[in-house]
């Protein structure tokens, strides 16, 4: 795995599970999940911190994520998507339950 777009979705899933824990916030029009830390991610990736942050901004303009200041990284509808596909593949059932992972992957395909 690479430090890249895909990457980061990619590691923060698989840390995701790891942790055994997925912050989900529901908004009225949305689904946004917590990403690990910019550090926690680049621990991952061998690299320090400020290596990774180019990405983060790549994936902001491209409105996959949206850093939200003193609470963190966390995916738009978009990155929702995305991200719950890798999780699922990673595994995320035994966090969150199959009916559960489902109804969210549902839920964001219709936002």
């Amino acid at each position: 795995m690479n430090l890249s777009e895909d990457g980061i979705f990619e590691a923060s899933a698989e840390i995701l599970v790891e942790e055994g824990r997925v912050a989900v916030v529901f908004r009225k029009d949305s689904i946004m999940i917590k990403l690990p830390t910019t550090r926690r991610l680049a621990e991952r990736f061998g690299v320090p911190n400020y290596y990774a942050l180019p990405f983060f901004s790549l994936m902001e303009e491209k409105k996959l994520i949206k850093r939200i200041e003193r609470e963190g990284v966390f995916t738009t509808n978009e990155g929702s998507r995305k991200l719950l596909g890798i999780l699922k593949e990673k595994g995320a059932e035994k966090i969150l339950g199959e009916e559960l992972l489902h109804a969210l992957m549902e839920k964001a395909r219709m936002l």
